[in-house]
């Protein structure tokens, strides 16, 4: 048997084979160490840089040093992971009412409020609050309703337009979006939406077909009266 020596140039002992780890590219974008056994007469040549012949065609070797060999290039992984154009566009910040100056307005979850105690008629106050891009209020249970009472309230002007009326249809009440919240005409247990009308309201005195909210109750009102008004988006 040749004598052989370990890679640093010690001699091996008995049939011990000298062990180098190198690398080698096994497919595209993978990179992992072998172990190979390298007789004494191929030491120099891969000292010196040069490639070494392996019995499988499929693994090539390069020095560990990064001196030449013949390994390919290896390509870049496909795993890369999302890039920018992966990326999900942020949300956008929720919309805003267009405050006029002398209201008041303020964010409640996900709505946005515009409270004004200017008095004006509910045509006129449907206008302002459209502009501003939103409507009256529509109100939908009683945590809302108690809200809302106490920041008019603060403006000294708890007597105010929601966006409820029955002028399309009468005794039908319906909110800005066309949903009817109540109807004078069908029994208690038909009306599911909730309702804080005061005793004996609404009841149509002499035309009135707009809902107006003093002190938490509702009633209706002859639409060309002037009293506050809130808006919503």
């Amino acid at each position: 048997m040749r004598n052989r020596r370990w890679f640093d140039g010690r001699e091996r002992a008995g049939n011990v084979l000298p062990l180098r780890p190198m690398r080698t590219a096994v497919g595209a974008g993978a990179l992992v160490l072998v172990v190979a056994c390298l007789p004494e007469r191929d030491l120099a040549s891969y000292a010196a840089g040069l490639p070494l012949q392996v019995s499988s065609p499929a693994i090539s070797l390069e020095r560990e040093d990064g001196g030449a060999g013949d390994s390919p290039a290896v390509p870049p992984s496909s795993d890369a992971g999302p890039g920018p154009a992966d990326v999900a566009p942020a949300a956008p910040p929720p919309a805003r009412l267009a405050c006029r100056q002398e209201c008041d307005c303020e964010l409640r979850g996900a709505r946005d409020f515009m409270l004004c105690g200017t008095p004006i008629t509910f045509a006129l106050a449907a206008d302002r609050c459209e502009r501003a891009g939103g409507t009256l209020v529509s109100i939908e249970d009683a945590a809302e309703n108690t809200w809302l009472s106490q920041r008019m309230a603060a403006l000294a002007e708890d007597d105010y337009w929601a966006s409820g009326t029955d002028a399309e249809d009468e005794g039908v009440w319906r909110w800005a979006d066309g949903r009817v919240f109540y109807d004078e005409a069908a029994d208690a247990a038909s009306n599911l939406g909730f309702a804080a009308w005061d005793e004996g309201q609404p009841n149509d005195l002499n035309g009135e077909d707009c809902m107006r909210v003093i002190g938490g109750l509702w009633r209706d009102l002859d639409c060309g009266e002037e009293i506050a008004y809130a808006c919503e988006q």
